[in-house]
């Protein structure tokens, strides 16, 4: 089974979550599209609603981004 690397737009929205921590929704850019398809991968998972709403990177997550090459920052 070929792993899907992440495009630009899903790398970028990575960034903010690849320490492996809860992330608030509020703390990250509003990319409801790219949230979906990283959830949808399973790169990433969410916890709570409304202010509570929080992002982090899975394992596989972490995965996707290191077949790229290097984590830029």
């Amino acid at each position: 089974d070929v792993m899907t690397t992440p495009n630009h737009r899903e790398r970028q929205l990575m960034q903010y979550l690849h320490g492996g921590e809860w992330v608030k929704g509020a703390a990250l850019p509003s990319s409801a599209k790219v949230f979906s398809n990283l959830l949808s991968k399973g790169w990433s998972e969410k916890r709570g609603t409304g202010n509570e709403l929080a992002y982090r990177m899975t394992d596989s997550g972490l995965t996707a981004m290191k077949a790229r090459g290097r984590i830029y920052h």
